[in-house]
């Protein structure tokens, strides 16, 4: 029993050396930081060695409810932050050696004020956060430049958490106002989505969109973030992004694709007129709108209405070559001619094949038309396939389109050599 007595005073010893350690290399570590903001330039060595003492001193979990360790934690993260805003300051493309540090510091200070029991641990706390907030925004801003969307999200939203614990400490804030504050909240939501977190960016612009925030790339971005999961809540969405920012572009842009996925191609014809009149240049909206034009020509046929086919046709045709005279060598809008004269033809060939089996004199006169026009088309839809070939000689259609136009005007050689190239691609 007596052993059993000894064996336990001597882990109460250790654990008890343990944390006294543990405060010990804390304090050092504060001393150590102090030191090295009297002189930077000759005591980097001091903040290296206060990183050292303070990671293991905290990693001990010794000081985990101590905020005076926390404070200290922060002080010297701060100082490494400080460092790589210098190297930035002097070299746009540095290295960040503590990539880190601005939320560490961050994250230390809030831990700080959580773990605080006396007024003047909160207010230490409390300065810790203060005088940190502009560095880690400057760093969010850093991270977002090189793309490193994870990282810019998680420092643009601190200092929106530190914002709102200034303020409800009854500290000066680290925004002006409630408005800055949300277009903080704005940029952090952007990282986010950028970033592909979809549930931190749900949270942060539904926030703004029930303070009614006034910016139509809220109702953009959460049009985005419930696309995949909740189509319903998406389309409303975005049909009240349009209602009250009709003239962005952005969401007109969204509300494009939304008919897009969905087919609803008469009332796309009038948001991608809406679109080319704001950008009458965008060929990829020029194009779009002879495709879609195409859909409908195609559509229209099927249903047996020449009328509206000939309307959509022509329309088709003419923004394809709205698309060309911007740009000559514009292979969409040269393969889309090509194609559009090339489904008519075929769909002439199906007529014609319809009248195979009428020997009448008026059936015959009529498979005569329908197959002159078939030929005139192919002919047609010919020099804009081979312009496209000239452009990019390994786009499969275009090799299928001309393999067998060539075929239908038995130029059986040419065929078989692009039947060749179709078979080589394929390999």
């Amino acid at each position: 029993m007596k052993k059993l007595a000894i064996l336990f005073f001597g882990i109460f010893l250790i654990a008890g050396l343990t944390a006294q350690d543990a405060e010990k290399d804390m304090k050092k570590a504060g001393r150590l930081v102090g030191t090295y903001n009297l002189d930077p330039a000759n005591n980097a060595d001091k903040l290296s060695e206060a990183k050292s003492l303070i990671d293991g001193a905290m990693s001990s979990g010794e000081l985990k409810a101590n905020s005076k360790a926390w404070a200290t934690q922060g002080s010297v993260y701060a100082e490494l932050m400080n460092k790589d805003i210098q190297q930035i300051v002097l070299n746009p493309d540095a290295k960040l050696a503590n990539p880190d540090a601005a939320m560490t510091a961050f994250h230390s200070y809030q831990k700080a004020l959580e773990t605080a029991e006396k007024k003047f641990e909160i207010k230490d706390a409390l300065a810790g956060i203060s005088t940190i907030l502009q560095n880690v925004n400057y760093m969010g801003s850093i991270a977002y430049q090189r793309q490193d969307f994870e990282r810019a999200y998680k420092l643009f939203n601190a200092t929106v958490v530190g914002d709102k614990l200034l303020k409800e400490n009854g500290e000066d804030r680290f925004f002006t106002d409630d408005a800055q504050m949300m277009e903080q909240k704005y940029y952090a939501g952007i990282a986010a989505l950028s970033g592909q977190m979809m549930p931190e960016a749900e949270m942060l612009f539904t926030e703004l969109y029930e303070a009614d925030y006034e910016n139509p790339a809220v109702y953009e971005a959460l049009y985005k973030v419930n696309h995949d999961k909740n189509m319903e809540k998406a389309e409303k969405i975005l049909k009240e992004g349009r209602t009250r920012f009709p003239e962005d572009v952005g969401l007109l842009y969204s509300e494009i694709n939304f008919m897009l996925e969905k087919g609803r191609l008469d009332e796309l014809i009038g948001s991608l007129e809406k679109a080319l009149e704001k950008e009458p240049s965008n060929l990829s909206v020029i194009t779009t709108l002879g495709n879609v034009n195409d859909q409908l020509y195609q559509r229209a046929m099927k249903d047996g209405n020449e009328e509206k086919a000939s309307g959509y046709f022509n329309a088709a045709l003419k923004y394809f070559e709205k698309a060309l005279d911007q740009d000559p060598n514009y292979f969409d809008a040269i393969y889309s001619i090509g194609q559009l004269y090339y489904n008519k033809a075929a769909q002439l060939t199906q007529e014609m094949n319809a009248l195979a089996d009428d020997y009448t004199k008026e059936g015959t006169t009529k498979y005569e038309e329908k197959k002159e026009q078939s030929d005139e088309m192919f002919e047609k839809a010919l020099p804009y396939f081979q312009k496209a070939e000239a452009i990019n000689d390994k786009d499969m259609n275009t090799l299928i389109a001309l393999k067998e136009i060539f075929a239908r005007k038995n130029d059986f050689e040419k065929s078989n050599m692009y039947k060749e190239r179709i078979d080589a691609l394929n390999q």
